[in-house]
């Protein structure tokens, strides 16, 4: 829980704390600007002649730190002013911010006020802590009364400006000087310039920079109407960070100061740190697939840890990587990450991969032509099923049936000379069942799935012929040569026989 600062510590003793913490911990300040502390008038304008009054505000802004500790001090010359007491007060604490009750206000001189935060110290339990952001926020307010008509200056100073952590929070403080009586109306004196911490982009992108915080400031102190001024914008480094209008686009990896100008003043810079971060190149996109296992691989433009879904992949030498996957049914988001040695991440790579399984199944196997050494040629097709395509067995008798519907089918084997065959399966969906195996038999010369005396007839009337002999060729009849060996002869004759009598499935 965020809450007022409290416990107070002697002002010295935060001085003490904030070096140390600048000796151990510097590298708070590394990667971050400074938090700007500056003071503003309010009504420094009605202030004409002595004895009026007018108010001081102390002010911050670019901080974006939970803040446990603050010690700052508000110089002037005792001359020409005197603070002046508000509900016996001599400074007015923004208890948004600040705890009233329980900082130090102290006057160790004449035109010196400091004001001392405390700083966490024993007790246990939660630091004390406020957060304070990037905006322009009030810390405190300081009334005086001008005694004489003069030029007077009054000086801010930061001693100690602490996170949660002790560690020191660079910042900048910028004091105030004013001509008494005030000229109206003021003109531009300080533009003070400040925004989120860090300050980063990557190489490509573009940053708005009218998002910043630009507080204007004219020669009395008083907030200056930026509505009327023109703001141009500068990048000490166009070549890592180049400005277009309001607009600044990351070229390359590396660091550029950024200012705001306008009628001759020039604002304190900002750092900008320009990313080169890895870039993921896929080689998949969304897809649909019916298997669950899924390959993705791609490469990095850098040296990088590559995570796919979370989890860390090898990276080889030439950038690439790979990895498989397990799908579920469904869509499956796969996100592959990316982060150099230096912390800079790579714009992550989404995809889709959608695993659908297959609504049908498969069927293989093999078929066995008896006789014969080459098994090719042999129609597999559905018993029962007319729009089925057959297909057709390869030389060492293996055949596959694709897209069939889940449930029991019948498969028919079907060449020229043997008895047809069939053989019952069910099929699973996504899933390859292996098919019984079958042998065909030889004699059906015919081709009327029965081996008889016809078949007898027609074989022994080719008997004794051979394909292409001038002799005997007009007699042969390649549905009698049961080997398919070119010529019909007692081989044949004898696998007839084996089969006479016999029907076919």
């Amino acid at each position: 829980m965020r809450k007022g600062i409290r416990r107070l510590l002697p002002p010295g003793l935060l001085v003490a704390v904030a070096v140390v913490a600048l000796l151990a911990g510097p590298a708070l300040a590394q990667g971050r600007d400074a938090a700007v502390f500056f003071l503003q008038s309010r009504d420094v304008s009605q202030a004409a002649q002595a004895g009026d009054t007018f108010t001081v505000d102390v002010m911050a802004a670019g901080v974006n730190a939970d803040v446990s500790g603050v010690d700052f001090q508000v110089t002037y010359d005792p001359a020409v002013l005197e603070l002046q007491p508000v509900d016996g007060q001599m400074v007015q604490l923004n208890s948004d911010f600040l705890a009233g009750a329980d900082f130090a206000i102290t006057q160790s001189g004449p035109g010196t006020v400091r004001i001392a935060s405390p700083t966490p110290g024993g007790g246990g339990g939660e630091t004390p802590h406020v957060w304070i952001g990037a905006g322009p926020v009030q810390l405190a307010a300081l009334t005086f009364k001008v005694l004489q008509t003069d030029q007077v200056s009054l000086g801010l100073n930061v001693f100690g400006f602490l996170d949660t952590s002790l560690r020191s929070i660079p910042a900048v403080a910028y004091g105030l000087d004013l001509a008494l009586p005030a000229p109206q109306p003021g003109a531009l004196r300080r533009l003070l310039l400040a925004g989120p911490a860090p300050l980063e982009l990557a190489a490509g992108e573009t940053y708005d920079l009218s998002t910043l915080t630009l507080i204007a400031l004219d020669q009395n102190g008083q907030t200056y109407d930026l509505a009327g001024l023109a703001v141009t914008w500068n990048s000490s480094e166009p070549g890592v960070a180049a400005v277009s209008g309001s607009t600044l686009r990351g070229v390359v990896g590396g660091f550029t100061q950024v200012t705001a100008g306008g009628r001759g003043i020039t604002s304190n810079p900002v750092t900008f740190a320009v990313i080169q971060a890895p870039v993921i190149t896929l080689d998949q996109s969304d897809t649909t697939v019916t298997e669950p296992q899924f390959v993705v691989s791609g490469r990095v433009s850098k040296i990088a840890t590559v995570t796919v879904n979370g989890t860390e992949v090898a990276v080889g030498e030439d950038l690439t990587f790979m990895a498989t996957l397990t799908l579920a049914e469904g869509a499956n988001e796969i996100v592959v990450q990316a982060v150099d040695a230096a912390g800079n991440e790579a714009a992550p790579v989404r995809i889709t991969v959608t695993y659908a399984p297959p609504q049908t199944g498969s069927v293989a196997g093999n078929v066995t032509l008896r006789g014969r050494t080459d098994h090719s040629g042999v129609a597999i097709s559905l018993d029962g099923e007319p729009d089925f395509v057959p297909v057709v067995s390869g030389a060492d008798g293996s055949f596959r049936l694709e897209d069939l519907t889940p449930g029991p089918h019948t498969l028919r084997f079907y060449h020229q000379g043997y008895l047809i065959s069939k053989a019952s399966i069910e099929i699973t969906a996504g899933a390859t069942v292996t098919a019984p195996a079958v042998t065909l038999r030889a004699g059906d010369v015919n081709d009327d799935n029965v081996v008889n005396l016809q078949d007898l007839t027609l074989l022994a009337s080719a008997y004794r012929s051979q394909e292409g002999d001038p002799a005997t060729g007009q007699r042969y009849n390649p549905a009698a040569d049961l080997n398919a060996d070119g010529q019909v002869n007692l081989q044949d004759l004898t696998l007839l026989a084996t089969n006479y009598r016999q029907v076919g499935d």
